[in-house]
């Protein structure tokens, strides 16, 4: 429950940067963007990486 409520966090920051960059004319508005979508997508990242051990014993 709580790694599917992190990912959907993960998936509006992503969301959420792709909107700016596309409604956005200004060049450090699109940076902005930019890097909410990255630290969305590294962060959905690093929670898909994580894997306990009882998950590798199944």
């Amino acid at each position: 429950m709580e790694r599917t409520l992190l990912l959907t966090v993960c998936a509006v920051l992503v969301a959420f940067g792709i909107f700016t960059i596309a409604v956005s004319s200004g060049f450090f508005m699109q940076l902005l963007g930019a890097i909410v979508m990255a630290l969305g997508g590294s962060a959905a990242y690093l929670i898909l990486a994580h894997r306990s051990p009882e998950g590798l014993a199944k």
